[in-house]
């Protein structure tokens, strides 16, 4: 930009020192004096507007300035000027002229001093001040420079003001016929600048024609951006409206560079990206680059495509994601849910909620007596079901992610649940997680632990599940506390593992199908009731850690309801520990006592070398107590 504007000073230095404007010539046309002073004011108007034209073309090139129009200037159907319109700066007017002969015009110009600055002169001589100083025609440091300004008074002279007009300077008399304008023509044709040509001395000043930028932006409603985020689930396209700013001759071309499981596509008819998920989405995040490019330039936008997951859901009317209540039924410290993404079918029922993200928690009462729900499958991420999350509700099926750590109380507690399947990670089962009710029509007939991380089965866990018949307890667990499995009237058989050391009261009562029971050798404490009222049971093994069974662990609280005990075995052979198993025998017994109200037809079954021991220290059950010598 500075090569060019010392171009356009220096190609103004010559002209402007030897202009003889055309409009002088009108004086031959004119006897009247008054005729002539009219004419020779326009002339002097035109040149002064010529003067601060250059002045204002100096600064546009010297501001980076860009032409946006040109439109020619007539006078009595015939072209003088052109009007110049820059894209930043305002509009300029320059005249040009005819060749004439003899005129004498004073030359004003511009040219650069040993400073670099450049500085106005007249007919070739530095135009200075009172002072002596130099004029700029550019000011420093966002001054606007001086401009001068030509007069021809009533003596005939033409005079010269660089004070806007506050003092003059004489500079000859205005005689003689019209000469060259400053310019003597504008060039259109070129495509990326306007040239002007200077009088006299050929020069040229080439302003560069304002280009509409190439751009791309996309449209997100009210907004045009350069970098957008979308979100695409699993097996779908989403369309992304652009807009293309360019010149309209220019020949653009659009490309889309993917490094990522996403395609995309480009169609330059609708003005739309297309981006395409694969059928088993993505995981993480990718990023699409758009790339436009025209004969001049390629820019670059960006996509960032997010994946769209969602929690799928059966239901026989549309679930939003906040309760009743108006709470969010889930929570994640990087998920946002996308609404306008859910789905819902009605024929099927099936919905969806959509989210980016992770999803976390499924949050406490989240589902509480949601009737209109029939089955779920949690996504991976959440490591944690809150309290009450589906207590009450018709929930009849569910999938639990693998990531799940937590079910707290009551979590699942009155359900219509068939199966549940607990997975490997999961290291708590709140109080009461899947308790039913008593005569409550309980579904639940399965459960599976699928790890060993679960150290305590909590009280009433699995209370009132009356149909649940298959259990298989998880290797690791220690304890099994009250009522855990209070009245799972289907159960008919249960191993406790060699892990756990402690059954607690009642774990195990009114198990009224239960037939086989075997304690593992780590249990050392059989609580009171623990198998209470589990009239149909035949077969106890109890292990060989044993320390202490309480009072009616296996009996009824009366005679009324008799035990089907046919052999109860007990391991337990350390007799010389000092640490004989105590039974915690009320008036009913810790087993159905002989001699009393209750019908007595089973053995106690105890290793080889041990029956004197244990008839010494179990004198209410001397007459059953049987050596095995298998044992």
């Amino acid at each position: 930009m500075r090569n060019t504007i010392i171009c356009t000073i220096l190609g103004l230095m010559p002209l402007v020192s030897c202009m003889e404007y055309d409009e002088v010539a009108m004086w031959n046309k004119n006897e009247s004096i008054g005729s002539r002073l009219e004419e020779l004011e326009a002339l002097c108007d035109r040149m002064n507007t010529n003067i601060t034209s250059i002045q204002q073309i100096i600064g546009s090139l010297q501001d980076n300035d860009y032409v946006s129009g040109v439109a020619p200037v007539t006078e009595n159907g015939k072209i003088i000027g052109y009007t110049i319109t820059f894209s930043k700066s305002g509009p300029v007017t320059i005249y040009h002229g005819e060749k004439g002969d003899d005129g004498k015009i004073p030359s004003i110009g511009v040219k650069a001093a040993d400073d670099g600055i450049y500085y106005w002169t007249v007919d070739g001589e530095w135009l200075t001040d009172s002072d002596g100083n130099k004029i700029a025609a550019i000011g420093q440091d966002g001054d606007s420079g001086i401009t001068p300004i030509l007069e021809i008074k009533d003596d005939g002279y033409w005079y010269i003001s660089y004070d806007n007009g506050d003092s003059w300077v004489q500079l000859g008399p205005s005689t003689g016929e019209p000469g060259d304008s400053m310019f003597s023509g504008i060039d259109t044709s070129n495509p990326d600048y306007l040239i002007l040509t200077l009088a006299g001395t050929g020069e040229t000043i080439m302003l560069p024609y304002y280009k509409e930028a190439l751009d791309l932006l996309f449209i997100s409603g009210e907004d045009r951006l350069k970098e957008m985020q979308i979100y695409c689930g699993a097996g779908t396209a989403v369309e992304v409206e652009y807009e293309l700013t360019a010149r309209p001759d220019a020949d653009v071309a659009i490309e889309c560079i993917s490094h990522s499981t996403y395609t995309a596509t480009v169609d330059m008819e609708t003005d739309r990206i297309i981006i395409s998920a694969p059928d088993n989405g993505s995981g993480t995040d990718a990023v699409i680059l758009v790339f436009a490019s025209d004969d001049d330039r390629t820019i670059m936008r960006k996509l960032t495509v997010k994946p769209v997951n969602y929690i799928t859901y059966v239901a026989t009317a549309p679930l939003g994601i906040e309760n009743t209540s108006g709470h969010a039924r889930f929570w994640g410290n990087d998920c946002t849910f996308l609404p306008e993404f859910d789905t819902y079918d009605q024929a099927s029922g099936e919905g969806k909620w959509a989210y980016i993200g992770t999803v976390e928690h499924i949050e406490p009462s989240a589902f509480n007596g949601e009737t209109s729900l029939v089955s779920l499958s949690i996504p991976e991420g959440v490591v944690y079901i809150g309290g009450n999350a589906f207590n009450r509700s018709s929930l009849q099926e569910v999938v639990l992610p693998e990531s799940l750590v937590s079910i707290d109380q009551y979590a699942f507690s009155k359900t219509s649940l068939k199966e549940i399947t607990i997975p490997a990670n999961v290291e708590e089962l709140g109080s009461s997680a899947f308790e039913h009710e008593l005569n409550g029509n309980s579904l639940l007939s399965k459960v599976v632990f699928e790890g060993n991380k679960i150290k305590t089965i909590k009280t009433g866990t699995f209370k009132y599940c009356s149909a649940l018949a298959s259990i298989q307890l998880p290797d690791g667990l220690l304890t099994i506390e009250y009522n855990a499995f209070d009245t799972c009237s289907s159960l008919t058989e249960i191993v406790i593992p060699d892990s756990v050391t402690e059954i607690g009261n009642a774990a195990f009562c009114f198990c009224t199908d239960l037939t086989d029971a075997t304690i593992g050798d780590g249990v050392t404490k059989i609580g009171e009731r623990a198998f209470s009222e589990c009239t149909a049971l035949k077969r106890v093994t109890i292990g060989r850690g044993i320390r202490e069974i309480g009072d009616m662990a296996f009996n009824t609280k009366n005679s009324r309801d008799q035990m089907s005990l046919e052999k109860v075995t007990v391991l337990f052979d350390d007799i010389s520990s000092g640490e004989f198993p105590v039974l915690k025998s009320g008036s009913r017994g810790v087993f159905p006592k002989p001699g009393g109200w209750d019908t007595v037809s089973y053995k106690i079954y105890v290793p080889s070398g041990t029956g004197a021991a244990y008839k010494s220290h179990w004198t209410d059950y001397s007459s059953l107590i049987v050596e095995d010598p298998s044992l």
